[in-house]
């Protein structure tokens, strides 16, 4: 505990008031032209009637309200308007929405044992959004709407919570591979805008076939 404390804990009390008061001075990032929030807006809306239908007329959901699961919505965001964010890009949505989804219905399974059962709304919900962001880190693949599809396993309503880990292949995997071809399509055809930015995430581990491949540089397109 002592040696966590040199190596991580912040200490000084001067030193912590600094940090709080943030940069200064902060230059925020200009915000995007009126035409390209127009056409943020107008993606997002096709690509999540898009994510709808096909869970709704390609798998067993139906009208279930489970087809459209909440962390899409973020995940428009960032695919949409925030293109160049590291973690708009495709490995980030794609493994980070899958193991969060793995890991919520894990927690959500752990805790219908009986001696559990009793303490899972105090518990559940939280530890399925702390182990996500653990595994997300550890994989270097952190997406921040991917903490919903781990707590959406463990809070949905009791049809979701029904299809056990087949959430995780619908409406998870079948909504980010659908909102990942809009992003592509959608983006590229836009001038200003390029998605995706890369196509492998360097893990923490380096993979050696991976470490080659991820330091080519792409450039990058500011869309405004």
């Amino acid at each position: 505990m002592s040696n966590l404390k040199k190596t991580m804990l912040e200490t000084d009390i001067d030193t912590i008031l600094f940090k709080v008061r943030g940069i200064v001075p902060y230059k925020a990032p200009s915000p995007a032209s009126p035409a390209q929030t127009l056409v943020s807006t107008v993606f997002s809306f096709v690509a999540l009637l898009c994510v709808g239908y096909a869970n709704r007329n390609f798998s067993e959901l139906g009208e279930d309200s489970s087809v459209m699961i909440g962390s899409f919505g973020a995940t428009a965001v960032l695919l949409f308007h925030a293109i160049e964010s590291p973690l708009a890009q495709p490995p980030n949505l794609v493994f980070g929405h899958v193991l969060s989804a793995i890991v919520g219905v894990a927690i959500s399974k752990l805790f219908t044992i009986e001696v559990l059962h009793n303490v899972r709304s105090q518990i559940a919900p939280a530890l399925s959004v702390a182990l996500s962001i653990g595994v997300m880190g550890l994989t270097n693949c952190m997406h921040p709407p991917a903490g919903a599809t781990a707590l959406i396993a463990v809070t949905g309503s009791p049809q979701l919570q029904a299809l056990g880990f087949s959430y995780v292949v619908r409406p998870v995997i079948t909504g980010v591979a659908v909102m990942l071809l809009c992003a592509i399509v959608f983006n590229n055809l836009v001038k200003g805008r390029r998605y995706p930015n890369f196509w492998i995430q360097q893990m923490w581990w380096q993979w050696p076939w991976a470490a080659k491949a991820v330091h080519t540089p792409l450039g990058t397109i500011t869309a405004r």
